[in-house]
């Protein structure tokens, strides 16, 4: 039996990353990238936030690029070109804050020690800078890693009506670099990436690998190409590794079939605009787009099932008439679209809303019943 390996990549996009991209896509692995905000768009940083750049701390080590300074036109156009070939590519995008606030003492000056107006800055300026730089995708991320393994899960519970996050992914079992012991840096080698890779491909249970598409991390191509190429790829799509006469079945998954929230709201879940689902057979996807619309998209990019005549038929409104913002399944079981913090009731006792492989919106209700919508 295979286990589950979802492969993340924090800190990009980088230069670094389109050859990463060559290579994943070579071997037909989809990943999930943890997207740095200023990578994308450029930030006045002391207009910006409330703390001055002195108070934060946010200057990196010496080895480290900083992260107080903007990349140049150029390197931001590469970068947003890159962001759409991983969207394009099938890749999941996640939000891995604006600025990237590092921690560089016991004493912590790191994103969970800013003022909340900052943290949420932070947050809400990365999922703007990637639905923006998306372009006609209109993406936005619905998984969070916090820099340097700050917990602001608390903090981003209390506020996730504004972020729309479906996990905070505070955990990983396997990390490119351990830091314990070594500093993750231009030194960190190919052999200790490529070692790290297959202790999780020799793991026992699922794990999460973490890897760091920075600008600095100068040999993490090669650490992961040699990596992979030590893989043997079955006629199903899974791998196999073998070391000693011991073979080890593998499974690569995006962060969102880790964590089994790639298809389906349950209760207590919310789209927003640029958010979507996913058919479980990664056919066809359910897009919140910005202009409201819920659209259903099939493989070739056509539009499989439009939203506007159901919504709007159950809530008795015109689609000129409504602009919504939030598609959310409640607690209690109600199935509502929301504009300027009005809801308006889609469907009542619900446990589910998902995306059937068929491409078809499907109302799970909570005696059991099934309802395409």
């Amino acid at each position: 039996m295979s286990k589950r390996i979802a492969l993340t990549f924090d800190d990009g996009p980088s230069d670094k990353t389109i050859k990463l991209l060559e290579i994943l896509d070579g071997f037909g692995i989809k990943a999930t990238f943890f997207v740095v905000g200023k990578n994308l768009e450029k930030v006045d940083f002391n207009a910006v936030y409330s703390n001055t750049l002195a108070e934060r701390k946010i200057q990196s080590p010496e080895k480290v690029v900083d992260n107080a300074k903007n990349f140049s036109d150029e390197e931001l156009a590469a970068n947003c070109n890159t962001l759409k070939n991983q969207l394009k590519s099938g890749h999941m995008i996640g939000n891995h804050s604006m600025t990237h606030p590092w921690r560089k003492d016991s004493q912590g000056n790191g994103l969970e020690n800013l003022v909340l107006d900052d943290i949420l800055k932070e947050l809400i300026g990365c999922q703007n800078a990637v639905y923006k730089q998306s372009a006609e995708r209109e993406y936005t991320p619905r998984f969070f890693r916090a820099p340097e393994y700050h917990s602001v899960k608390t903090i981003i519970t209390k506020n996730n009506s504004q972020l729309g996050f479906v996990k905070i992914c505070e955990a990983y079992e396997c990390n490119d670099s351990d830091y314990d012991d070594k500093s993750y840096d231009s030194s960190t080698s190919a052999e200790h990436i490529k070692n790290k890779y297959i202790e999780a491909f020799k793991s026992e249970n699922d794990c999460i690998v973490l890897s760091h598409d920075s600008p600095v991390a100068t040999n993490l191509v090669k650490g992961v190409g040699d990596a992979l190429n030590l893989l043997t790829k079955n006629s199903d799509g899974s791998f196999t590794y073998q070391e000693n006469g011991v073979r080890y079945g593998i499974e690569f998954v995006r962060i969102d079939e880790y964590y089994g929230k790639h298809n389906r709201l349950a209760q207590g879940d919310f789209l927003l605009k640029g958010q979507r689902l996913s058919s479980s057979n990664r056919q066809f996807e359910l897009v919140f787009q910005g202009d409201s619309n819920v659209v259903v998209y099939s493989p070739n990019g056509v539009a499989a099932w439009n939203g506007d005549a159901e919504i709007y038929k159950a809530i008795g409104q015109h689609p000129c008439q409504l602009k919504i913002d939030k598609i959310e399944l409640t607690s209690d079981g109600i199935l509502q679209v929301i504009q300027r913090n009005q809801p308006y009731v889609w469907k009542k006792e619900v446990s589910s809303f998902q995306l059937a492989d068929n491409g078809k919106p499907v109302v799970t209700h909570i005696n059991g019943t099934v309802e395409y919508v």
